[in-house]
C-alpha cells in the first residue's frame, strides 16, 4: 500500500465508561474524531468510509461498518472486555478496504466490582 492511498490518521480515541450501574461496568464507549482527507490531500467524506476497527489486547476485537455514516462514537456490547486492565487502538478504512494505520494505543480498566452475594435465600414450597 503506497503512501498516496493510506488513510490518514487523525483519529484519537477516547474511553468514556458510564458509572453507577451494574449491568455497564464492562460497556466503553469509544469516541473519535475521523480523518477529514487521505495522507494524499484528497478528501475522505462519509462516502468514503467502509468502517472502523478496533485492536484491543493485541487482537482485532471489533470490526463496525459505516454504511455511508461518519461514526463518532461506539458502545462497545456486554461483557467484550475481561474485568481489568484492556487497551485499544483504532482504524478507519475506506470502502475500498484500504485501512490506516492504528491510532495511539489507550489503555483502560474495566471496573472488577461486583455486587456482594445474596442473603438469606431460600425455597419454599
Amino acid at each position: 500500500m503506497n503512501k498516496a492511498t493510506k488513510l490518514a490518521v487523525l483519529i484519537t480515541v477516547a474511553l468514556l465508561w458510564i458509572n453507577g450501574r451494574a449491568d455497564t461496568w464492562s460497556n466503553p464507549t469509544f469516541r473519535w474524531e475521523n480523518p477529514s482527507e487521505y495522507t494524499d490531500g484528497a478528501p475522505f467524506t462519509a462516502a468514503n468510509v467502509g468502517g472502523y476497527r478496533f485492536y484491543c489486547n493485541g487482537l482485532e476485537t471489533i470490526d463496525v461498518p459505516s454504511l455511508g455514516v461518519l461514526l463518532t462514537e461506539y458502545t462497545v456490547g456486554y461483557k467484550t472486555f475481561s474485568p481489568g486492565q484492556n487497551e485499544c487502538s483504532m482504524t478507519v478504512y475506506d470502502t475500498n478496504g484500504m485501512e490506516s494505520v492504528a491510532s495511539a494505543s489507550v489503555p483502560f480498566v474495566v471496573d472488577t466490582s461486583t455486587p456482594d452475594q445474596v442473603i438469606n435465600f431460600s425455597v419454599e414450597r
